[in-house]
């Protein structure tokens, strides 16, 4: 924000509107596409853009600026603008204020993709954008701020967990100045500014897991207390303020459909396609649960510490090896796409995704090292979690190397 143009471009009062609206224009054609294009997948625009392109680039977008998407999304932006014009939005249930909703969509939405294969039927990705669509729309017209974003949407935990990891964060730049001054606009709103549509404080935030850089705080903010920029490689997953269950479980989740999901779907089951796969999605959560556990379980013994103390820090090393194993498999797809311009031949893009994956062990094996120097514990539980990591990789590899 000591730049005047970073600063012009993050107060003025059509960012992000404006990038919402083209976003929307953009959206509109492509659901269109899907209905009315052509219906094979290599050649319809929809799937090419959505499930390949706009993939790669949201991955991208996490690893670098984090849930910079999230301000400009065209589902999150229906219910920015229907609040304009339609007051009086509820507060959403307390019950449901937490991830397992999100939770649930995202396995859903691995599901729809991975194992009915959305991806390649243009009229099922229509319908399918229409549901997400229609739903966000729903929970905006009722429920405040974005409640869609924070509380239902089937990506909420999967951009959130991972732009943990990010190089950019948007932080306060004095914590005593938020503290001694009331009004608080970052949060309620003010004159300048809406309310933080994430329900986030800036002025206690310490992580990026929520925050999508809508710059509403930064319009509000009287006292120009908010800056923004780069910093540490995945430091919010080793000053993690988040150790519950819940966050811990979610990051598991995540990480079990970004990783070893890719070895167990690479089995044959005697079962039809969709019950084979089906079976092998869950496999796969549970199999994480369980080697995780058994690595906790023996950390925690060696440590003479909580169970629960040990799984909601440790979880969180696993990030970005699920992050860079995706950005790996998406490269990998797109590359293979304009391989006819680029020359580029199998072999070589599996190259660059096993040269990927391998920067996410590293990245991971960092990540765990700092969380075992900031929990105290021994060098023996680090190999443990070390071993973990390295039965990950060799298990997303094995399909890449047979």
């Amino acid at each position: 924000m000591k730049y005047p143009f970073v600063k012009r471009i993050a107060k003025n009062k059509y960012y992000p509107l404006a990038f919402q609206v083209l976003g929307l224009v953009v959206f509109i054609a492509l659901i269109a596409d899907a209905f009315i294009g052509n219906q094979n997948p290599a050649f319809n625009i929809a799937t090419n853009i959505l499930w390949v392109w706009w993939w790669f680039f949201l991955l991208l977008t996490i690893l670098v600026f984090g849930r910079f998407w999230c301000s400009v999304c065209p589902f999150g932006a229906e219910g920015d603008i229907v609040q304009r014009f339609f007051k009086g939005q509820r507060k959403w249930p307390s019950f449901l204020k937490n991830l397992w909703i999100v939770n649930i969509f995202f396995i859903l939405f691995i599901w729809v993709d991975d194992v009915l294969g959305i991806a390649n039927n243009p009229f099922q990705t229509g319908i399918f954008l229409l549901l997400i669509s229609f739903g966000a729309l729903l929970v905006g017209l009722f429920f405040e701020r974005r409640t869609f974003c924070r509380y239902v949407c089937p990506l909420n935990g999967f951009i959130g967990f991972n732009s943990m990891s990010s190089f950019f964060e948007l932080r306060s730049n004095n914590r005593e100045t938020c503290i001694n001054h009331k009004e608080k606009e970052c949060f309620n709103g003010g004159s300048n500014s809406k309310p933080c549509p994430m329900f986030e404080y800036v002025g206690g935030m310490k992580d990026n897991l929520f925050c999508i850089q809508c710059m509403e705080c930064a319009k509000g903010c009287p006292k120009n207390n908010v800056g923004f920029g780069f910093r540490s490689f995945a430091s919010d997953l080793y000053s993690n303020n988040r150790k519950t269950m819940e966050f811990a479980s979610s990051a598991l989740i995540i990480t079990a459909l970004s990783t070893v999901i890719l070895f167990f779907f690479h089995l044959q089951l005697p079962l039809p396609h969709i019950e084979s796969l089906s079976i092998l999605l869950i496999f796969s959560i549970a199999f994480l649960f369980a080697i995780f556990s058994l690595t906790v379980f023996a950390i925690s013994r060696i440590e003479k510490i909580n169970f629960k103390n040990v799984f909601s820090s440790y979880a969180f090393s696993l990030i970005p090896l699920g992050l860079l194993t995706q950005i790996g498999e998406a490269s990998n797809y797109a590359l293979s796409k304009i391989s006819f311009v680029t020359n580029i031949g199998h072999s070589q893009t599996a190259l660059i995704e096993i040269f990927i994956i391998f920067a996410g062990f590293v990245a991971s094996f960092f990540a765990g090292y700092k969380i075992n120097e900031r929990e105290n514990h021994s060098f023996t539980s680090f190999i443990l979690i070390v071993l973990l990591l390295f039965l990950i990789t060799s298990m997303i590899l094995y399909p890449l190397t047979t």
